[in-house]
């Protein structure tokens, strides 16, 4: 919930602060609120359901366009913290067949980290992309991918990133629920959640999926 309720916060101090004069602007300000209630509210439900792991609802997604996405919800937040987010080049479709809510949750919550990891004046990355399955005869592999040049993670930290209530956050800012929901969702599609750090170098975040016919 925090990720939504920051979007949320965040477009309603720039229309209380009047950062936005033209009308469509607030408008669109708007609508993004509407929208990240929306996704509190399934948010919610989904907790709700958590005991019954609700299943996901996959359909043809366009990867691309739901990363770019996951990146413009987040953009002011960024800015605000000196940040600049690179979002997915060019208008090629990366399709895979996904719950297209919950592969956006674990985009937005990937972004999220980045951003927090990063100090001004640094850029997260964010790409798609598609290649061949490393099992011969199985679909080609398409993912998101998310990258920043933080302060990366040691060997042992690394380690325990997936494992619920872990987290190397300032009590407070973080549940350590995050990365463990994100990659049981990737997981239930039947996917990967790969993570790769080194210290003072930075992170990588991969969401791989199977390419949909």
């Amino acid at each position: 919930l925090g990720t939504p309720m920051n979007v949320v916060s965040g477009r309603a101090q720039m229309i209380a602060n009047g950062e936005l004069d033209d009308d469509r602007d607030v408008q669109a300000a708007a609508e993004i609120i509407v929208e990240q209630v929306r996704r509190m509210t399934r948010i919610v439900r989904q907790l709700l359901d958590f005991s019954r792991r609700r299943g996901s609802h996959p359909v043809p997604t366009d990867l691309t366009g739901l990363a770019a996405r996951a990146a413009l919800l987040l953009a002011p937040l960024a800015d605000k913290r000196g940040v600049r987010i690179r979002a997915p080049e060019g208008s090629a479709q990366i399709r895979a067949r996904v719950d297209p809510d919950q592969i956006h949750q674990v985009a937005v919550n990937l972004v999220m980290n980045a951003v927090q990891a990063s100090q001004p004046g640094a850029e997260v990355r964010v790409r798609t992309g598609r290649g061949p399955a490393p099992t011969p005869g199985a679909p080609d592999e398409t993912w998101i991918e998310v990258e920043d040049d933080g302060a990366g993670m040691a060997p042992e930290v690394l380690e325990r990133i997936f494992d619920p209530f872990f987290t190397t956050k300032p009590v407070g800012e973080g549940t350590g629920l995050g990365l463990a929901v994100a990659y049981g969702i990737v997981t239930d599609h039947g996917g990967r959640l790969e993570a790769e750090s080194t210290p003072g170098h930075g992170s990588r975040f991969r969401i791989v999926l199977s390419e949909c016919a």
